[in-house]
């Protein structure tokens, strides 16, 4: 019940919080600013492009992860073999 509960009053406050940002008035304290140029995108069009592909594919970052992870794992076997907790 808490967790469902923090859930919703999370999604209320994001969807506000992109209404404001996205609808709200026009602020003229920001009027100076320009819009992003063509250098400038391109670090946002590869961050978007990398979640876009990791959440269509994610057995590509799953086994990007589980190759390093099994490398840690042996070695903290090997850890907890010459000791216990």
């Amino acid at each position: 019940v808490i967790a469902v509960s923090g859930i919703v009053l999370t999604a209320v406050y994001i969807l506000r919080t992109l209404g404001d940002v996205l609808f709200g008035p026009r602020k003229e304290q920001w009027d100076h600013l320009e819009d992003l140029k063509g250098t400038e995108m391109v670090p946002l069009i590869v961050l978007g492009g990398a979640i876009i592909v990791g959440g269509i594919l994610p057995f590509m970052l799953m086994d990007l992860i589980n190759s390093g992870m099994g490398q840690l794992l042996a070695q903290i076997d090997l850890t907890q073999m010459g000791g216990s907790l």
